[in-house]
């Protein structure tokens, strides 16, 4: 009788106990994707939650400015529009995401400056809604136990 040390898987997969390399590859970016679908889809729903809170105080003359008779709904609308323009699908070199999540992060800092260098937002309202979505999703980028529960 012989017995055979590497003798091959059923299947032919090779010796006994050493999966191919790429197999460890495959599995670690299907992770990454789906963490990185994790962010996007985090970051769309935190856009859909700002937008109803504006439509919300758009619909209350309650945040209307007595003064100014300019409601901050509107305000946050314009902050919502810009956070829209930033690209959601990973760049070259963003297989990680920490790397996609960062960089997120890093756009809407670049979104918070322009818009305050150029937009109306007498309240601050509008640039409120950006830092809200930017510590949101930095949160959910750094617990994992943020991921599970609904936004706050």
């Amino acid at each position: 009788m012989t017995i055979r040390v590497n003798a091959p898987q059923s299947g032919g997969g090779g010796p006994v106990g050493a999966p191919h390399p790429l197999f460890f590859d495959a599995a670690r970016r299907t992770r990454q994707t789906g963490a990185m679908d994790a962010i996007r889809h985090y970051f769309l729903a935190q856009l859909a939650e700002q937008e109803a809170e504006a439509a919300r105080h758009l619909g209350d003359s309650y945040w209307t400015d007595s003064r100014t008779g300019r409601n901050v709904g509107l305000d946050e609308l314009q902050a919502i529009g810009a956070m829209k323009t930033i690209a959601l699908d990973p760049r070259p070199g963003e297989e990680d995401a920490h790397i996609y999540l960062s960089r997120l992060l890093a756009d809407l800092d670049d979104v918070a400056n322009r818009f305050r260098a150029a937009a109306p937002d007498p309240d601050g309202y509008g640039i409120a809604t950006i830092g809200t979505v930017a510590r949101r999703l930095a949160a959910f980028g750094s617990d994992p136990s943020v991921r599970f529960r609904s936004a706050p």
